[in-house]
């Protein structure tokens, strides 16, 4: 009876071992690599180990993503917020990104002025992202591909 246990417990992890490499295989084109960087006076974000934006920047902390979506109808959406150094500003510009669905380039879509307080709230809905900066009750919007 052993045997028999433990015969089926090493094909129940064989069978495991090659769904979960199945599962890796087919999301591997999903998966993706975000790093951002500010140093030698240059703020930078690098998607899959490509650069898609730089600037010249000081007394910068790294950007941050806040805000990702892969939807249908908005391909992918990123938004990443600078993060100056000080207390001036809780908080710094929005930087948008959109790729659009089956392309392999990024385009920097714009920036929003954004200046402290509660982090800002994001709404997908058909073909626009909505930008809500809770503090000063704005709305931002942004439509797919324009």
């Amino acid at each position: 009876m052993k045997i028999l246990s433990l015969i089926l417990l090493c094909c129940i992890l064989l069978n495991a071992n090659k769904i979960s490499s199945q599962i890796q295989k087919e999301i591997q084109n999903d998966l993706m690599t975000i790093s951002t960087d500010a140093k030698n006076n240059q703020c930078s974000i690098s998607i899959d180990n490509k650069i898609i934006y730089q600037r010249t920047c000081e007394f910068e902390y790294n950007p941050s993503l806040i805000f990702y979506a892969r939807l249908q109808n908005w391909n992918d959406v990123w938004v990443f917020q600078d993060n100056p150094m000080g207390n001036a500003c809780d908080g710094g510009i929005l930087r948008i990104f959109e790729r659009k669905n089956g392309e392999k380039d990024i385009s920097y879509r714009g920036e929003l002025d954004f200046c402290g307080g509660a982090n800002p709230s994001f709404e997908l809905k058909g073909n626009t992202l909505k930008i809500i900066d809770e503090n000063s009750g704005k709305s931002h919007y942004f439509q797919k591909g324009q």
